[in-house]
């Protein structure tokens, strides 16, 4: 089976993240959560163990991701921002399944798309994204 390039979706996938390397630019944040991640992959690499912390996987993540590299806030939001645009194509394809399991495979295509492009432009997410907290 041959996969066709969906324009449309990698236009919106463009624009979600041209919106949010715009706010990583524009907008300095530092919430508490994100601190505390950091801290807590820093205990992790300094061969500590987690310190009460409520989430185990995210700061085993950048633990890990951060290995060889220092963790910055920064960095962080960076990556943070690239597990959003995922979301957005994770976004497409699931509602695309979705609603054809629902019997609306005539309009399944641009119903996800359409979904696909609020999630990519609504503010929320690009802040969420933008705050370096988990998804």
């Amino acid at each position: 089976m041959k996969h066709q390039i969906n324009y449309n979706l990698l236009g919106i996938l463009f624009i979600g993240i041209i919106m949010r390397i715009y706010y990583l630019v524009t907008v300095d944040i530092i919430p508490v959560d994100a601190l505390q991640f950091i801290a807590v992959a820093e205990s992790i690499q300094d061969g500590g163990t987690y310190p009460n912390a409520r989430e185990i996987g995210y700061p085993l993540l950048l633990a890990i991701l951060f290995i060889f590299n220092e963790i910055t806030f920064y960095k962080l939001r960076v990556l943070t921002i690239i597990f959003g645009s995922i979301n957005i194509l994770l976004f497409y394809r699931f509602s695309k399944k979705m609603l054809q399991v629902w019997g609306i495979e005539t309009k399944s295509e641009r119903i996800s798309l359409f979904a696909s492009f609020l999630l990519a432009t609504s503010k929320f997410t690009i802040q969420f994204d933008n705050s370096g907290v988990r998804e």
